[in-house]
């Protein structure tokens, strides 16, 4: 995690005008897991109102992280709320999108677990033992070509530079995105890797939203 991100400095300009950003992290993760105050704090910089959605990660499959993050999204006028989220919580904003779709959808580092990759030889069978038989089982049957069709909303994907050159799977699954998905537009956070907190990481959200 890199430290002293310049953004820090900066005062948060809320303008109620503009949409309501609702943020899922990573896997396993909390908001003290990583700094995602500081990724909560450049969106705001740009004027959105944030919110982060806690997710029950334990035992529990992609089904019930879409079902817990719905629970606080249809508290909000879909007009006017983004769905943003990182990793597998960048996972959890396409399901919920697919079904109801909001103002926008940002997607930190989308997690490459679709029918789609699974036979790919990039796809890792540690990756998937890690993951347990449930889960496995259940993104095996997740097609993000049939999620994607169901996304008419504008769509901006993010990857740190470094997930391309350590993982292919995830340029591969960036390249799904942008196929499948209308109109989504892919950037590319320069020396980052798989952290959307890593400063370059927060500079290129800053500069894009």
């Amino acid at each position: 995690m890199q430290k002293g991100n310049s953004l820090d400095t900066l005062s948060p300009k809320i303008n109620p005008r503009k949409p309501l950003v609702l943020f899922v992290p990573g896997s396993g993760e909390d908001i003290d897991s990583r700094d995602y105050r500081a990724v909560l704090s450049a969106i705001e910089q740009r004027g959105y109102r944030t919110q982060f959605v806690p997710i029950k990660w334990a035992r529990t499959t992609p089904e019930k992280w879409r079902t817990q993050l719905m629970e606080e999204y249809a508290k909000h006028d879909a007009h006017e709320t983004i769905l943003a989220g990182f990793s597998f919580g960048a996972v959890t904003a396409l399901l919920a999108a697919a079904e109801r779709n909001p103002a926008a959808l940002w997607l930190f580092s989308l997690s490459p677990y679709f029918a789609e990759n699974f036979a790919h030889e990039y796809m890792k069978t540690s990756w998937l033992n890690y993951l347990g038989k449930r889960r496995v089982d259940e993104f095996r049957h997740l097609s993000f070509e049939a999620l994607a069709t169901k996304v008419s909303c504008p769509t901006q994907l993010y990857y740190g530079e470094e997930e391309f050159q350590k993982f292919p799977i995830m340029k591969r699954q960036s390249e799904l995105a942008q196929k499948d998905i209308t109109d989504a537009v892919l950037y590319i956070a320069p020396h980052a890797g798989h952290d959307v907190t890593n400063t370059n990481y927060l500079q290129t959200i800053h500069s894009t939203i």
